[in-house]
């Protein structure tokens, strides 16, 4: 939160964290392709707090999507 001048109060950090993403493609021919995107995304101790407010939980969080393109 802030005070009545506006300055911040509360725990602060700096350190929002690390984020790796991953992308493959794979093109069979020029009707059908494969995609495989992924990500994870490792929380700092700022990014948690700005997250959650607090730093309890430091989950990891990532994300796995596939997608398959047919063209007509």
């Amino acid at each position: 939160g802030f005070d009545d001048t506006g300055a911040p109060v509360g725990k602060s950090a700096s350190d929002l964290g690390m984020e790796v993403d991953a992308n493959v493609i794979v093109k069979f021919n020029n009707s059908l392709l494969f995609k495989s995107l992924g990500g994870v995304f490792l929380p700092g101790e700022a990014g948690a707090l700005l997250i959650n407010g607090n730093t309890d939980a430091m989950d990891a969080a990532w994300e796995i999507k596939n997608v398959v393109v047919v063209k007509f």
